[in-house]
């Protein structure tokens, strides 16, 4: 069942083959695959922290994709991405702790990103961010961050 999304022909044959009765006529209707007896998947604050930065993707892609539309890139891996995030919060933080995480021979905030530059840029309290003229920029107040 876990290759099934990725696999859909090939699992369907081989369901089809397997000896005896099956429970479903198709794999596709047999739900998803249980969880290992005694396994309970344990949340890290390293996923925490990956979540809330990947939560910033939305405000970014959307700036990244009016940049686009306006031919000012071919595609996101033309973009230097500037990222303004309010001082103390949650996300600065997480941000911290995903760049802590880095991989030796990637850039682990580009690589999240898709785009060729990351710089972080934070702001203290109830201070505007500073976007140049012509960039194009999106903003979500729920994450505390302006791309």
């Amino acid at each position: 069942r876990a290759i099934a999304p990725v696999l859909c022909h090939l699992a369907e044959d081989i369901y089809q083959a397997l000896p005896g009765e099956q429970a479903e006529p198709s794999i596709f209707l047999t739900g998803w695959c249980a969880s290992f007896p005694g396994s309970k998947p344990q949340i890290t604050t390293e996923m925490e922290s990956l979540e809330e930065v990947l939560r910033a993707r939305e405000p970014v892609n959307l700036a990244l994709e009016s940049t686009r539309r306006s031919k000012m890139i071919g595609s996101f891996l033309e973009a230097d991405l500037v990222l303004h995030i309010q001082q103390g919060s949650k996300l600065q933080q997480c941000i911290k702790e995903v760049s802590a995480q880095a991989h030796p021979d990637i850039n682990g905030l580009t690589w999240l990103f898709g785009v060729s530059k990351v710089d972080i840029k934070v702001l203290e309290a109830n201070v505007a961010p500073e976007i140049p003229e012509g960039a194009n920029a999106a903003d979500s107040e729920a994450l505390g961050v302006t791309a």
